[in-house]
């Protein structure tokens, strides 16, 4: 927990109603294209192209597409890096389409009525949208957007766009079909158009395709840090983390860090309060103590009682992209107002997902979290990152600035850190920082450690395969892992009826616990993958698994 994170008041509350809408682009066209993508050079190759055409530079569906005459090397130089640790190529398009062009006058445009446009997610704020075709594009969250009509790819932002959501983080979607409309010189007014969104990994397949995951259960790009495998390319760096970090019988081990994510878009809209209550002994969340943090979308009879946990949130908003995340939350009765603390910065659905609120790390409440329907009976271990919390004044460096207190992908540590992190321990490991990358290493035989649970034995393979991120603190000797619960069901509940044992145990019950040896046995053999970073997600290398199915 962060107890020293200053308090955030978004006055910027959900605005209901007409929006007005800038057409900017003075010709709608209509147009059918076909596209199909060949290889013309492997990674750091040249590739040559007749005249002017399309190229694209990636792998698995995350590519960055340029226009280019002559040749082009295929590099991240050129291109950036759509997509780090893998091996990448470059593609030529040859495009066939017909087009008709109705020009028309640059129009204001409130729309009302009925619209059934189907919007495919093509950006995150500041990234590039590649569009197939001649396709209206809009850009904004939170029901609020600019839209052009553009036949090229473009940069998601403020620059081209405007602003149509200040202080809240944007996106870029494009329209299901080509354009085929044209407008009137006139200003109309209509109601907000009903919208669904998808994403698609090529120029010409808009639909969810065979075997593609659930945003909702799995979110964010391919290349997310939750979704990335460990790579052949990973040093490791043994973390010594304690499997009995304290003599006592409170101790647990696990210990479960409960995240209360709310993927519900359509429920109804409840406003959550300041409280200033946070981890203050003796006070309670149930009340507010000032006024509105955020609005947010929530079932009614979704209840999170007074508690002193971290108590992280996470909300997936309206506009089906943007989730907004707070800490501590609570709700303390059915349909009341809720309150938090401190509320984050928003993230895309869509997007890295990296940031959010563990105060502690400011990473994310929602990716890397165990899921329900996760770690089931018979089932492999999750085909994501995982997250922890560790005992930080034993587990971490003994920081003696700021900024040396945390690590990549983390934005921060505690507030508390310096002369407390690493101070029982005198810990000098530099590789264990908040926010590190903690991992199986790929030569052990996890075999060798003797597991005698089921969950565990798919805990190790996740482990290995893809790792936990340090994201908090416990601020008290246990180890933690961070797991759902929500509307849609508790992990813990899950965990319980599934294995017909608690999750969450004393280090104490170790001699009659096969689960709580286990989990002394995955900690104690941790290591930390010490070039993790932007640029070698998990390592790089050659993912040691297949990379993530494309969202659904």
């Amino acid at each position: 927990m962060n107890l020293n994170t200053a308090r955030k008041l978004n006055a910027a509350l959900s605005i209901s109603g007409i929006t007005a809408i800038m057409a900017l682009a003075p010709n709608v066209y209509a147009q059918t294209t076909s596209t199909t993508w060949t290889k013309c050079a492997s990674e750091n190759g040249t590739c040559s192209v007749s005249g002017t055409q399309q190229v694209r530079y990636g792998a698995n569906g995350s590519f960055v597409t340029k226009t280019v005459t002559g040749s082009v090397q295929c590099t991240n130089a050129v291109f950036g890096d759509p997509i780090p640790g893998v091996v990448k190529e470059c593609d030529v398009a040859s495009t066939t389409s017909s087009t008709s062009t109705t020009t028309t006058a640059p129009t204001t445009t409130t729309t009302s009525g009925t619209d059934t446009t189907t919007w495919t997610g093509c950006a995150s704020e500041n990234g590039t949208c590649t569009i197939p075709g001649t396709r209206q594009v809009r850009y904004g969250a939170n029901s609020s957007y600019v839209y052009k009509t553009l036949s090229t790819s473009t940069q998601c932002s403020n620059s081209v766009f405007g602003d149509p959501a200040p202080g809240v983080v944007k996106h870029c979607d494009y329209a299901s079909s080509t354009v085929s409309t044209s407008t009137s010189p006139t200003t109309t007014t209509t109601t907000s158009p009903t919208t669904s969104t998808t994403t698609n990994t090529s120029t010409t397949n808009t639909s969810t395709t065979s075997g593609a995951r659930d945003k909702y259960k799995q979110p964010f790009a391919v290349n997310s840090i939750w979704n990335m495998p460990i790579g052949s390319g990973a040093v490791y760096v043994p973390a010594n983390i304690s499997g009995n970090p304290a003599p006592g019988q409170w101790v647990r081990m696990p210990q479960m860090d409960e995240e209360h994510i709310i993927m519900k878009p359509t429920s109804p809209i409840t406003t959550v309060n300041y409280s200033s209550a946070g981890w203050n002994s003796g006070a309670n969340r149930c009340g507010a103590t000032g006024g509105a943090l955020k609005q947010v979308p929530m079932p009614s009879d979704y209840v999170v009682p007074n508690n002193i946990e971290n108590s992280s949130a996470a909300f997936l908003m309206a506009d089906g992209h943007t989730i907004a995340q707070m800490q501590p939350f609570a709700r303390c009765s059915t349909g009341a107002s809720a309150t938090a603390l401190v509320t984050f910065p928003d993230v895309d659905l869509f997007g890295d997902g990296r940031t959010g609120a563990h105060g502690g790390s400011g990473l994310s409440a929602i990716g890397g979290s165990l899921r329900i329907g996760e770690l089931r009976p018979g089932s492999q271990g999750p085909n994501h990152a995982l997250k922890v919390n560790v005992y930080a004044k034993q587990a971490l460096y003994k920081c003696t600035t700021a900024s040396a207190c945390y690590r990549w992908p983390a934005n921060n540590a505690d507030g508390y850190a310096v002369g407390w992190y690493g101070a029982e321990s005198n810990n000098g490991n530099a590789a264990v920082k908040m926010g590190a990358l903690l991992a199986l290493p790929a030569s052990l035989n996890i075999s060798s450690l003797g597991l005698e649970t089921e969950p565990a034995k798919q805990l190790a393979w996740t482990l290995q395969n893809y790792g936990a991120y340090i994201v908090d603190d416990t601020y008290a000797p246990q180890f933690a892992i961070n797991a759902e619960n929500g509307p849609d069901g508790s992990f813990k509940t899950q965990f319980q009826a599934d294995y017909g044992f608690a999750f969450e145990q004393l280090v104490s019950n170790a001699s009659s616990s096969p689960w709580v040896r286990d989990i002394q046995r995955l900690v104690q053999a941790l290591n930390v993958v010490d070039n993790n970073g932007p640029n070698s997600i998990g390592g790089g290398g050659t993912p040691r698994q297949p990379l993530a199915a494309p969202i659904q």
